[in-house]
């Protein structure tokens, strides 16, 4: 290994990957008023690794809930422990080097590192999401945080902060004092995912060094690239987490960077030339994990404010950022995944989203990680990939993210769009469309009138829009979707793929 890492102890900075002989192992349990002899067992047999017998007093000092018992120092010097804490007999890591401590699920040697940009940032209540409330967490045991030297929580990307003091969970739901942002929503759906498909719980830690409203370079206010503050306090907290995960018994392996974007600053960037110089900056740095799996980068296509009326942009390539996002992430599919469009959700104001509609952009957020860096699989959003005019039909052809899906019109989430979101202009004139059907992956728009053989027709989708009340939802948006897997946060819904905005020129 090479670059800022490589002066950090071997046992530190190690890459650590199941193609480089990582096992992982299932999470830790026992039966109830398991003798010590069976714990042992069960953590692999009597030998050296073992450690020595300590006080359970040691761990509980420490913040060790429930019934504690099986309690040994390692060799590493980590601290590892049975509790009923979680609902039955697990195993748990605490550190032995300090007086306090997080508790981490026994579960692997490998830490999980998922890093938040832009507005991953955003806090929300879980107790405030519009009267639907969550039905199933994780834990605060395999979903963690980062504390900062002063032993506070890093929520905002914290400017000041010089380091990681150490990792700890917070469990929710829980009182109204407690915050979540996108990117810890998605961890968490990540490991409910985990659990629902019976996989493997690698510890999670998911930490934000960016601001909402930032460009990636400085292009006029908040900026996150190297130079800036925001930049330098997240290498801080990489720099220092390979140290506290060695604390736990645990090497770091650095997954993913999920980058949600604050409309304000969409329109002062050119949004490719930002992903392309983010993504060389992060390899740059020769993450823990990153040399047998190249950091992956998970962004959702912003929405416009509730006053816009088209997201086109002159000057731009495509003529718009949100093109400019599909553009990078089909150029590199095996880095970068778009994860869907935000229109559909609720806003609190021109432009900022709900308790709600943030934590069901994390929950989106988390599925596709799951799907990428836990299945192995690929994905795209839900996109136009083909469309075709006869007469006065236009012919569109979707693919299809979800394995035998189909599209739908859903004017539940979000009001009816004119024409569900679809616009056609002919000459520069706009055309009546007088019907929008959708079957499989095909969507029918009949117009009121066969254009000129040989015309240009502009179709787009989500492009253009109506201005809307502060506190409703964005100006510009569409109704098409693709219903996916049952959500694992609340009753009777679903993780939902939406058509991500479109425009196309057809020749009559």
């Amino acid at each position: 290994m090479t670059g800022p890492w490589s002066k950090l102890p071997r046992a530190v900075s190690a890459s650590v990957s199941p193609s480089a002989g990582y096992a992982p192992r299932r999470e830790q349990r026992a039966p109830r008023g398991a003798t010590l002899a069976q714990m042992i067992q069960a953590l692999g047999g009597g030998g050296p690794d073992d450690g020595v017998a300590i006080d359970p007093a040691e761990v509980i000092a420490r913040g060790a809930e429930g019934t504690v018992w099986s309690s040994r120092r390692l060799p590493d010097g980590s601290l590892r422990y049975w509790s009923d804490q979680r609902g039955g007999a697990f195993a748990f890591r605490a550190r032995g080097d300090r007086p306090t401590s997080g508790h981490v699920l026994d579960t692997s040697d490998v830490l999980d590192v998922e890093i938040g940009n832009g507005q991953s940032w955003r806090v929300y209540t879980p107790t405030d999401t519009a009267g639907r409330p969550f039905i199933g967490t994780a834990d605060r045991w395999s979903v963690l945080q980062v504390l900062n030297q002063a032993g506070a929580f890093v929520e905002r990307g914290d400017a000041g902060t010089t380091g990681a003091s150490d990792i700890r969970g917070r469990e929710y739901p829980s009182a109204g004092n407690y915050t979540d942002q996108i990117g810890t929503t998605a961890a968490q759906v990540r490991q409910l995912l985990r659990r629902r498909a019976r996989m493997q719980v690698t510890p999670i830690v998911h930490f934000v060094h960016g601001f909402g409203a930032a460009t990636w370079r400085n292009n006029g206010g908040f900026w996150l690239a190297p130079g800036s503050a925001p930049w330098a306090s997240g290498v801080a907290i990489m720099g220092a987490l390979p140290a506290v995960a060695a604390a736990y018994g645990m090497t770091c392996r650095f997954v993913a960077v999920g980058w949600t974007h604050g409309v304000a600053g969409v329109r002062r960037i050119d949004y490719y030339d930002e992903l392309q110089n983010m993504m060389a900056s992060y390899d740059a740095l020769d993450l823990p994990g990153t040399t047998t799996q190249a950091l992956r980068i998970f962004l959702d296509q912003p929405n416009t404010t509730n006053s816009a009326t088209s997201i086109i942009e002159p000057g731009l390539p495509h003529g718009s950022n949100w093109f400019r996002q599909l553009d990078f992430v089909l150029d590199h599919p095996t880095r970068a995944y778009l994860t869907g469009p935000r229109y559909p959700f609720p806003l609190i104001d021109t432009i900022h989203h709900s308790a709600y509609g943030y934590a069901k952009i994390g929950e989106v957020e988390g599925y596709v990680k799951h799907r990428v860096l836990d299945l192995g699989q690929a994905w795209e959003p839900l996109r136009i990939i083909g469309a075709s005019i006869t007469g006065a039909t236009i012919t569109v052809t979707t693919n299809q993210p979800y394995a035998g899906g189909a599209l739908s019109i859903d004017t539940s989430m979000i009001e009816a769009a004119e024409s569900y979101g679809f616009r056609v202009y002919v000459a520069g004139v706009k055309r009546t469309i007088s019907g929008v059907d959708v079957s499989g992956t095909t969507i029918t728009i009949t117009l009121a009138s066969a254009p000129l053989a040989g015309s240009a027709v502009e179709l787009s989708y989500a492009v253009y829009g109506v201005a809307q009340r502060s506190g409703t939802h964005a100006g510009v948006w569409g109704n098409v979707k693709m219903a996916g897997p049952a959500s694992p946060l609340w009753p009777a819904e679903t993780i939902d793929a939406w058509l991500i905005c479109d425009r196309r020129t057809l020749t009559a």
